[in-house]
């Protein structure tokens, strides 16, 4: 046989894509190739924030997105850009729902059908912050499991125990008008149903002939019941009926009925998912309810009840009228609410009684209105606002610019409904000169406050002919977007570099960002979105937005080289072996303590010709150095095909018995092993036991060894006779 030797120091260049993140008109959420919408968010106390939508694809394929971000907008650690996809592998699936739990982890529900099955079921799923999910062994955990009827549209609010409470809208399978009932169910932290609740769901609202629909909920601040709220009656002539649960059992509260308790009898409450009747609670954990019904004119007016926790409503009998002009005939559609952290309520509508302008007004939980009728745009075409609580008192509201192309606007008020300073109406705008903002007719605008900025999102019809989700970071002025903040680095601080290799900062490159690098606070010739780091130094860019004239400076990222390893291999002894040779301990790296790595090579330095292959094999020899550098030397081992020859020379063979072991294995040794050094080593490569061959006949004791595959050696000089044993008592 020819001896093939092979010797060389490996290295490779590593390359590290340290993203930022910049966009013009806001940062591009979804990408595929299909009509994404309802989109919504839901923030992180750390400053980050989730979001979901759903994505129809033709053929009506459906499905549910889940992504998050940081509040810079970058994609984070363990999340996919474009959105994890959601749910069984087949099947349609709709309506996602979120709430952050108090772990900082994301909740979704949504509902869908099975790939077989024409019956729609309620779906559940929490991943954490680092994209891991949590239940079911990480697949959808089903919250209903009927075949005869279609549950739809779940909410969702928060447990406050890092579990969730969930109903929905239950209808036969015919989908008759009259079908539909609502139920509701407790999930904990753990992803089962809680204690004491009916595993098969609690119903809310279940009468025959009657449906009953668009849930809403609300947790108690003493977290003892939940309220939820429904539209009861057949369409066009649909009241508004609350009730209150347990929450140590799902079960009606004592004082309710089954019935629950009539918050408006019409004549038309009229809602849509996510607006037109909204829910909370107060500090004296009363319902809050507001409401958009046709009573007086055709286009409604906005009421609201407080309601105590016996049942009683606080204000008017049916509920305090805080929007519509009743004289004129004129009203308002769209209501949108949201709760400040003192309690009170702003609350955001279309004006038609000023040529569908956008207006907002604030009132306390006792129906006390703290200011009212600020008109957002003044202009008409105007529609569906969004309003957003700024953590200061103030308010955000987004809304969308009907004339032709539609653009996303937003504006901000002050803590008494007045423009902020530098504000003028009709605010500012987030969209692409070029490109439709916004699905018409269901203009799903999404906001939350996060890190101390608003973020929204929305969907925009792009030249490619689909709608794609969108999202803006606000700037401190509320302005533009954040698309100034370079992120050159989501590791933050120090890099260390291994010399040979090269690391890649680079951003995201976009037709309006003019780049300017800085090395060790000198500016470079580099003025691409990226630079290419073999040395130590300090690094930074320095970003201009001119689209939208606005420039910042990235964090500094500190990167240190480290000096690589020289690594050396010998050649090995243990060359132009058989195949079927002993296992050997393989040698002669340096420095010491490296691994082996290669074909039939097992715990770290273990070469078992059996699990090779005949001719040369690679070995590699790789070492890394304190600060963490690699390099790997290499040489070949080169095996006979010896099949139907004993395995190894007599004077090297080893005899093991009894084999399996219990208490001692019999070791027979050769005469010219004697004075050899014993050792037994475990499937790891871990010495176990270790001896002196002191005759031609031993016993070593196994009592000591777990169960498993071990393998006695004993060496001396240049020879070496190997034995497998097993031990299993």
């Amino acid at each position: 046989m020819k001896k093939f030797t092979l010797l060389a120091a490996l290295s490779a260049f590593l390359t590290y894509n340290l993203i930022a993140q910049f966009a013009t008109g806001g940062t591009q959420i979804s990408y595929a190739a299909v009509n994404n919408h309802r989109s919504f968010i839901s923030p992180v106390a750390d400053g980050n924030y989730y979001v979901t939508w759903a994505a129809a694809a033709a053929g009506n394929v459906n499905s549910v997105k889940l992504a998050a971000y940081d509040q810079r907008g970058v994609v984070l650690n363990g999340w996919s850009s474009g959105g994890k996809n959601i749910g069984p592998t087949t099947g349609n699936f709709y309506s996602p729902q979120i709430i952050t739990s108090e772990d900082s982890g994301v909740i979704m529900v949504w509902h869908g059908s099975l790939g077989d099955s024409s019956f729609s079921r309620i779906y559940a799923q929490k991943y954490t912050e680092s994209g891991q999910a949590l239940w079911n062994n990480g697949n959808p955990l089903q919250i209903t499991t009927g075949t005869n009827y279609m549950d739809e549209n779940p909410m969702i609010i928060s447990d406050r125990n890092n579990g969730a409470y969930i109903a929905w809208t239950r209808c036969d399978q015919a989908l008759d008008a009259n079908s539909g009932d609502v139920y509701m169910q407790h999930i904990t932290a753990k992803g089962t149903v809680a204690a004491n609740w009916n595993a098969g769901c609690a119903i809310v609202a279940a009468t025959g002939g009657l449906q009953e629909c668009w849930p809403q909920l609300a947790l108690t601040p003493d977290q003892s019941a939940v309220y939820v709220s429904y539209v009861s009656g057949p369409a066009q002539a649909t009241s508004l009926v609350i009730n209150k649960f347990n929450t140590s059992n799902g079960l009606v509260a004592d004082g309710w009925t089954s019935s629950g308790q009539i918050v408006s009898a019409g004549p038309n409450v009229v809602p849509q998912i996510n607006c037109n009747v909204k829910l909370y609670t107060d500090s004296s954990n009363n319902a809050i309810v507001f409401w958009l019904e046709q009573r007086v004119t055709v286009n409604g007016e906005i009421y609201m009840q407080q309601i105590s926790p016996a049942g009683t409503p606080l204000l008017a009998s049916q509920g305090l009228m805080l929007a519509g002009d009743i004289a004129s005939g004129q009203g308002v559609n769209y209501l949108q609410a949201t709760q400040d952290a003192d309690g009170n309520f702003s609350i955001t509508y279309n004006n038609l009684i000023t040529n569908n302008d956008v207006a907002a007004m604030r009132v306390q939980a006792n129906g006390t209105v703290l200011w009212s009728d600020t008109l957002i745009t003044n202009g008409g075409a105007s529609a569906n606002p969004y309003p957003v609580y700024d953590g200061t008192g103030g308010l955000y509201v987004f809304y969308v610019n009907t004339s032709t192309p539609e653009k996303l606007y937003g504006i901000a008020l002050d803590a008494s409904g007045k423009l902020r300073d530098g504000w003028t109406l009709p605010g500012s705008s987030f969209g692409a000169v070029s490109n439709y903002d916004v699905l018409n007719p269901n203009y799903d605008i999404n906001a939350a406050f996060v890190g101390g900025k608003a973020i929204v999102t929305w969907n925009r019809l792009l030249t490619s002919g689909y709608y794609e989700i969108f999202s803006c970071n606000l700037l401190s002025t509320g302005k533009q977007c954040t698309q100034c903040i370079p992120v050159i680095t989501s590791l933050q601080g120090n890099v260390t570099l291994c010399h040979g290799h090269e690391l890649t900062l680079s951003v995201i490159p976009d037709p309006y960002i003019q780049y300017n690098w800085f090395i060790n606070n000198q500016s470079s010739v580099d003025s691409s979105y990226s630079v290419h780091v073999t040395d130590s130094g300090t690094y930074m860019v320095i970003v201009h937005n001119t689209q939208q004239n606005c420039s910042d400076t990235s964090a500094v990222v500190v990167v240190t080289a480290q000096p690589s390893p020289v690594v050396t291999l010998s050649a090995f002894s243990e060359n132009n072996i058989c195949n079927n040779s002993e296992p050997v301990i393989l040698s002669g790296g340096s420095p010491a303590g490296g691994v082996f790595s290669g074909p039939g090579v097992s715990a770290g330095d273990i070469f078992t010709p059996s699990q090779a292959s005949v001719g040369d094999n690679i070995i590699l020899y790789t070492y890394t150095n304190a600060e963490g550098c690699s390099t790997s030397a290499a040489q070949s081992i080169t095996l006979d095909d010896c099949t139907g020859i004993d395995s190894a020379p007599g004077d090297m063979r080893l005899l093991v018995y009894p084999n399996p072991a219990s208490l001692y294995v019999v070791l027979t040794c050769p005469q010219n092993l004697i004075t050899g050094k014993l050792e037994v080593r475990d499937m790891t490569g871990r010495v176990v036991y270790t001896s002196i061959a002191t005759d031609t006949r031993m016993q070593v004791p196994t009592t000591a060894f777990a169960n498993g595959e071990y393998m006695i050696s004993v060496t001396l000089g240049g020879h070496m006779g190997v034995k497998w044993f097993v031990v299993n008592r």
